[in-house]
């Protein structure tokens, strides 16, 4: 009987109102004005139709210059390819019952060996 009871105190757990209105405020003074400078910015960059056709003509001549350099690699590297297979052809061909590779060397007849220069 002479006991007072008090009433529990409740947290509230959601956000307050406060909280809304300056994500708004925020979203307005800040947010809005960066979207509309990028939205400027991509208007005009799409506008500018010679400036892209510049940079495809430099690109052209790059990759005709890149393509035409290859060429006259491939050109070369056939060449001396080529070359080998010739060369290998030469040195395994017999001619007079021998070969022209190595260890099938001429043997040179001298008629005074002391008077033959030996080579290192």
């Amino acid at each position: 009987p002479g006991a007072v009871q008090l009433e529990p105190n409740f947290m509230q757990n959601d956000a307050p109102q406060a909280a809304f209105v300056l994500g708004a405020i925020f979203l307005v003074v800040v947010l809005l004005p960066i979207s509309v400078a990028f939205a400027r910015r991509i208007w005009r960059r799409s506008s500018r139709g010679p400036a892209t056709a510049d940079v495809s003509h430099e690109l052209d001549e790059r990759f005709t210059r890149l393509e035409q350099g290859m060429d006259a690699i491939a050109v070369e590297v056939e060449r001396v390819g080529e070359s080998q297979r010739f060369m290998t052809r030469v040195f395994t061909e017999e001619r007079d019952g021998r070969a022209i590779g190595a260890g099938a060397a001429e043997p040179i007849s001298v008629r005074n060996r002391d008077a033959a220069e030996i080579r290192r």
